[in-house]
């Protein structure tokens, strides 16, 4: 069950048990750092894992307006406060998941990622007590787009030979970033696509 507290500063802060969803004091702060992280210049499609307090999305939609934000949640009662936080708000889709997605989610989320090639953006304190099903989301997502741009790169008639497990890919990060930059045929994908492969480094 969540609960919304209010903190000094007047800001709604969800509290999941003994657990914050974002911080309790400082959730302005919180926002701007994680935003950091992120090189969006490029962007037209963002994926937000995890609504939190949605003071991270409030400042992504205020410094990136022209960006489309998809955000998932696995908090029903999360998404209700997010679509009543945002229910003004362009270029904005809220998608509620559950732990036991079936293959036919996965299936539509796969072709959302291939069609957008969407800059995922994890907010992790929003995953807490959740930790679990957020991450094989999230490993899911990276894992597709490990193998998307592994084929492609076969298909260009590449001598790279892949593996099939996200250990593997993970050791294969640098070879991959190389060869797109370097290689003629792939020059014209997006950056962003690289930036999948940056989250396997950190």
């Amino acid at each position: 069950m969540i609960q919304f507290l209010v903190n000094k500063d007047g800001k709604v802060i969800p509290q999941s048990g003994n657990l914050f969803l974002c911080s309790y004091q400082r959730p302005l702060s919180e926002s701007e750092k994680w935003l950091a992280q992120f090189d969006l210049k490029q962007a037209k499609d963002v994926l937000v894992l995890g609504g939190g307090g949605g003071y991270h999305i409030e400042l992504l939609k205020l410094k990136y307006p022209h960006i489309f934000v998809h955000v998932f949640e696995f908090r029903s009662e999360i998404l209700e406060h997010l679509e009543d936080k945002f229910r003004r708000t362009q270029k904005l889709a809220l998608y509620g998941i559950n732990a036991n997605q079936d293959s036919v989610f996965y299936k539509s989320m796969f072709q959302f990622l291939d069609e957008k090639v969407p800059e995922i953006m994890p907010f992790r304190s929003g995953w807490q007590g959740m930790e679990s099903s957020y991450e094989k989301l999230h490993s899911a997502m990276l894992m597709r787009e490990v193998t998307t741009l592994s084929q492609y790169l076969q298909n260009s008639d590449s001598q790279l030979e892949f593996q099939s497990s996200l250990w593997e890919e993970k050791k294969n990060f640098l070879t991959l970033k190389n060869l797109v930059l370097a290689n003629t045929s792939t020059g014209h994908l997006d950056s962003q696509v690289l930036d999948y492969f940056g989250e396997f480094m950190k």
